[in-house]
């Protein structure tokens, strides 16, 4: 990379918000430009790589005798050998005394060894700083000029370096390690210079550094994605992005190139950069939060036709579940994150005003529940899993099965397939209200249906009013539709001229049953809208 600096930083400012996007995902998903501290955290990781690759001693030997590779997972068999578990998992008779591989277990002690060999220090560092002494370091680094033993060399600078961390002091460190033919512990030694010139905001010098670093060591060294980070925070021209690009292209190590292109989208959001970008995204969530990004600077620049194609393709990143399984109901933050991103309808409806409460300057998002609806549910049975219909009588065990309270009653009539059906649709977000509709208690069924249609709902169904408010407390905690007080909404199956209810929420389940009050009972309604 050519070494082009321009003189004056950038100011531009760029509105990261989009009509399209989830924006509670922005600050997951969306590039910052790297800063100082984000420099400092890299080049502390690779050079933690560099020196776990680096021998100690020449009588430190933790390689496996078969791959002749430092052992990650150190196994021993029964005859007392050690392998690596790969190795292990292939073989029947020990590949050193040929003994029967019985009983292999992972090798503790060795493993411990290796992980500490890792992290002995190769090289003399900053690390045992103690306090500057200026005058003591001048005598040692002056020792080290004069010393012609290369154990006297080091001993010497490690002697001043307890004295001085200063970064020109540490530069004859990599210096020696160069001339002395060792280009592993010179690299190594570059690496925490310029994590020292960093500290001293010594920006430039420690580019250099970097980049002599990258051609001197016989390791590849991941700091191309750093070092063009500085390239381009200096206000970088079209064509300068342009070389950067051509950079990211050839990168053999897909995290580099990712961390490349989001720092170009940093600097010029309009870029093609998002393509090659989301080329190599694997997170189907934030692959698809990226085509929805760049389909909406597509539209502004007039691109319409390119902005659909990419939100297709942001459509494509999911396959809808088709079954929730107890560890998802169990486990409910987490199943979101494998979902596709909430429509924009959704999202819209959640930001804009509440229906209800929206003259107190309430949104939607803070009075109502949002609740995915799987069509099936999964569970596992000697080992094997078995996928069902999402009923009632299903929902109930999954909720209990996977530590809920599920339900404390079920009329038994509902439980008749006739009645217990399951939804004809495979995966769709439902949003019910928190509580029933205001002055919808005390009031004939039919004026409550108007009621909730004026507003924009429908009335729920049993089964999405149980999914909804057993799902919100595995979420939450929060057992809507109580007990203190009772509270009940009416759904819109009818069983025998009885509406059913659900509600009563208390710690021992919820209620699933039938307005035995009828008409003008103090049994409210829930407003539900489906997307």
């Amino acid at each position: 990379m050519s070494s082009v600096y321009l003189t004056e930083s950038s100011s531009m400012e760029v509105d990261f918000q989009s009509s399209s996007l989830d924006t509670s995902l922005s600050s997951k998903y969306d590039p910052v430009r790297m800063g100082k501290e984000d420099c400092i955290k890299r080049i502390k990781e690779v050079a933690r790589k560099l020196n776990a690759q680096i021998s100690q001693k020449e009588d430190v030997k933790f390689d496996c005798p078969v791959t002749h590779c430092t052992m990650e997972s150190p196994t021993i068999l029964n005859c007392s050998h050690t392998f690596e578990k790969s190795v292990v998992d292939q073989v029947n008779i020990c590949p050193t005394c040929r003994a029967p591989v019985t009983n292999p277990k992972p090798n503790l002690f060795v493993k411990g060894l290796i992980d500490e060999w890792k992290k002995e220090e190769r090289i003399p560092t900053l690390s045992h700083f103690k306090k500057e002494n200026r005058k003591l370091a001048e005598i040692y680094l002056e020792a080290a000029k004069s010393a012609t033993d290369n154990e006297e060399i080091l001993d010497a600078y490690k002697s001043a370096f307890l004295h001085t961390k200063r970064s020109e002091d540490y530069a004859a460190l990599p210096l020696f390690y160069e001339r002395a033919g060792k280009p592993k512990k010179a690299a190594l030694a570059y690496l925490h210079l310029a994590l020292r010139q960093f500290e001293e905001n010594k920006v430039q010098e420690a580019i250099k550094t970097l980049e002599h670093c990258k051609t001197i060591s016989p390791i590849p060294i991941k700091i191309d994605a750093l070092l063009l980070a500085h390239y381009l925070s200096l206000n970088p021209t079209p064509q300068q992005i342009e070389e950067v690009m051509k950079i990211a292209a050839v990168q053999t190590d897909p995290e580099e190139a990712i961390s490349i292109y989001k720092e170009v989208i940093t600097y010029d959001p309009w870029h093609r950069a998002y393509m090659a970008l989301c080329h190599l995204l694997k997170d189907p969530k934030e692959k698809s939060y990226f085509l929805l990004k760049a389909a909406d600077y597509a539209d502004q620049k007039g691109e319409s036709e390119l902005a659909m194609h990419l939100r297709k393709e942001a459509e494509a990143c999911f396959k809808p579940p088709t079954s929730i399984s107890q560890e998802d109901w169990a486990n409910p933050a987490a199943f979101l994150e494998k979902l596709p991103p909430k429509p924009q309808a959704l999202l819209a409806f959640l930001a804009g005003p509440c229906p209800i409460y929206g003259n107190e300057g309430k949104t939607a998002a803070e009075t109502h529940i949002v609740v995915p609806l799987i069509k099936n549910i999964s569970k596992t049975i000697n080992g094997a899993p078995v996928t069902g219909p999402r009923i009632l009588g299903n929902l109930n065990n999954l909720d209990r099965t996977s530590g809920g309270l599920g339900c404390r009653f079920i009329w038994y009539k509902i439980l008749n397939p006739e009645v217990d059906k399951p939804s004809e649709v495979e995966f769709e977000w439902a949003v019910m209200t928190r509580g029933i509709l205001p002055d919808s208690e005390y009031k004939s069924y039919d004026f409550q249906k108007q009621l909730a249609e004026s507003k924009g709902y429908e009335v729920p169904g049993f089964l999405d009013a149980a999914t909804c408010i057993l799902w919100e407390n595995r979420y939450s905690g929060d057992r809507l539709y109580g007990d203190s007080p009772w509270i009940y909404t009416r759904c819109h199956e009818v069983i025998d001229g009885y509406h059913l209810v659900v509600g009563g929420f208390a710690s021992s389940g919820l209620s699933v049953s039938y307005d035995h009050a009828g008409d003008g009972g103090n049994v409210g309604v829930a407003g539900l809208r489906k997307f």
